[in-house]
């Protein structure tokens, strides 16, 4: 194979997450409720209700001196059962029946959640994901506008369930007799229209009105009592950014919860000022995440970032695929959660090319990155522990962008039982990583196996849209070979593993000084599932990563070792902030 033949089957770019919206998926609903003590996690055997929905039941403290001895959190890994795509003609009438249709669902899940529990472990606090009540993707703002309300903006708002000068208000008055029904804190997500003045406002959409990604809040008495605009729009045409403004709302349980929505938690604010400013106690988030498994998912993301913030997140994403699936409850890294790693239904996927304008360099490697111009041929792409034997040599390829600002390099190989791995200095862009694993010989591989390809991965540089600065290390498997060079493509299903990992050690240095870095471990195991339960007390593992670090001084690692989980892929993730 050539590097011609590669740049065919090859793609950098990540494709458009709300191609999910255009596929049918069967609904896949699960529950979570989870509660964390501050010292440890105590989870019940997850029950089963014979409906579609499954959850887990533990307690949670607060570190909060004003609250409760304990509350209880509870999120939900919700698919939408109906979405627009199924109607040939949206219009007012179909629209209601969409929301109806996941509006029942919600108090289906809501009821069996809070019949399975006992008084005294019932949820105080409930989150449902983002664009649960009809999915991702649809761009027109007519169409948009059939599924959101105006939302009040003055807070508190009482008795939206009891009083009929609210029953225009569809979607809030339903979920206000829901908190009010069965007692608890409700996060949810919705879409708010706001009018505005276009002779006034300059921000002003042509139409006339904002449409906001919305995350609003019901007490257990079904008031409104906190909504907030989601910050950062992630392949969102149609919807209008919120102004930044950091949101949080009290519970009478003395805990402070800070608001997100998706793509908002990979940015420096509002987050920095929730926590910082307003030192909230936890963050309930909201989200249609986008899987890059295994490279990017979103129970090890949270968990990570849970664990480096020293925060508790509370976060609910959509049961739909394997694509977006990931919710769960995360103390400091402490984590319980719930992931569905299946591909159900009839799927539309969009691929996208590498830009014909993008260069590559290919170089061969043993233990040391070696420049030639020959590339080695696919049989000889063997590492072996003999660190003074030249022939057995990886081949690394290396891409950039055709503006230079995103850079990777990619490192195929198959892993062998029993063997050690030590490769130093692998650069992509100004980011080099040192990697040093052995793959246990109770590993259930075979050594020729070409669909058990792993990869050596390192990124540097400006990625998604809109753009933010990031450096990442990662081991993870690709399954086939080409497999290896579309790491960042969601219709990549790679959720199988057999490989044991003695030992892992995974280093990242910047090779400038021009960021402050927040750095995050993310570890994934066998399914999608988390590789480590506990980062924050696990004598398995071991990390300097944290924020405001500046790795070009101090270079961040993670460190795994007796780990008898199966490994799917672990990356080393710095997310780039500018200097103060």
């Amino acid at each position: 194979m050539t590097v011609r033949d590669l740049r065919k089957h090859t793609t950098l770019t990540p494709m458009l997450a709300h191609a999910i919206c255009k596929s049918m998926y069967l609904a896949c609903v699960m529950a979570v409720v989870i509660s964390i003590f501050s010292n440890q996690i105590d989870a019940a055997k997850p029950k089963s209700t014979g409906q579609a929905s499954s959850y887990q039941v533990s307690k949670l403290y607060s570190s909060n001196q004003h609250s409760k001895l304990t509350y209880h959190a509870a999120v939900v890994d919700f698919a939408p059962v109906s979405f627009p795509f199924q109607f040939p003609q949206l219009n007012s009438e179909t629209a209601r029946k969409i929301l109806k249709s996941n509006l029942d669902e919600f108090e289906k899940i809501i009821m069996d959640i809070m019949n399975h529990s006992t008084t005294l472990d019932r949820p105080d606090i409930i989150v449902f994901p983002e664009y649960a009540l009809f999915g991702p993707g649809l761009t027109e703002r007519e169409k948009l506008r059939l599924f959101f309300e105006p939302i009040p903006n003055h807070l508190p708002v009482t008795n939206i369930c009891g009083s009929s000068q609210y029953d225009q208000y569809y979607i809030l008055k339903r979920i206000s007799c829901l908190s009010a029904k069965f007692g608890a804190y409700i996060v949810f997500n919705m879409g708010d229209v706001q009018k505005c003045n276009l002779k006034t406002n300059k921000n002003c959409p042509a139409d006339g009105m904002f449409l906001f990604n919305t995350n609003v809040v019901f007490d257990r008495n079904g008031s409104l009592i906190s909504k907030y605009h989601k910050t950062h729009l992630y392949f969102e045409n149609g919807i209008d950014p919120g102004d930044g403004t950091p949101v949080y709302f009290e519970t009478d349980f003395g805990v402070k919860f800070g608001l997100l929505i998706c793509f908002d938690i990979i940015f420096e604010e509002p987050l920095n000022s929730l926590l910082n400013d307003i030192k909230v106690d936890a963050i309930a988030f909201t989200s249609w995440w986008v899987n890059f498994p295994p490279y990017w998912n979103a129970l090890p993301f949270q968990q990570a970032l849970s664990y480096t913030y020293g925060i508790h997140l509370i976060a609910a994403s959509s049961g739909t695929s394997y694509t977006s699936s990931g919710s769960g409850i995360h103390m400091k890294g402490k984590s319980m959660g719930v992931y569905n790693p299946s591909f159900k239904g009839r799927s539309q996927t969009v691929s996208s090319q590498t830009s014909s304008a993008a260069t590559y360099s290919v170089t061969t490697m043993n233990d040391q990155l070696v420049k030639t111009k020959r590339v080695v041929p696919m049989q000889d792409m063997r590492m072996l522990s003999d660190r003074s034997n030249p022939q057995h040599q990886l081949t690394s390829f290396t891409f950039a962008d055709p503006n230079h600002s995103n850079f990777s390099t990619i490192i195929p190989f198959i892993p062998v039982k029993g063997k050690s791995y030590d490769f130093p200095e692998i650069v992509a862009g100004s980011t080099s990583c040192n990697f040093k694993f052995t793959v246990s010989p109770f590993s259930n591989i075979t050594e020729n196996d070409s669909n058990n390809y792993f990869a050596m991965v390192v990124t540097d540089g400006k990625v998604f849209k809109p753009k933010f600065e990031q450096a990442s290390c990662s081991v993870m498997k690709c399954g086939s070979y080409l497999n290896c060079f579309i790491f960042l493509e969601w219709k990549l299903l790679v959720k199988d593993s057999e490989v044991v990992l003695s030992d892992l050690t995974i280093e990242m240095q910047a090779m400038e000084n021009e960021w402050r870095e927040d750095v995050f471990p993310m570890l994934l195991g066998d399914q999608g599932n988390l590789f480590i339960g506990d980062l924050h007390s696990s004598s398995f593992f071991k990390t300097n990563a944290a924020l405001n670090m500046q790795t070009n001084k101090t270079p961040a690692y993670v460190s795994v070792k007796n780990v008898k989980n199966k490994f799917l892929g672990g990356t080393l993730l710095s997310l780039k902030r500018p200097k103060k």
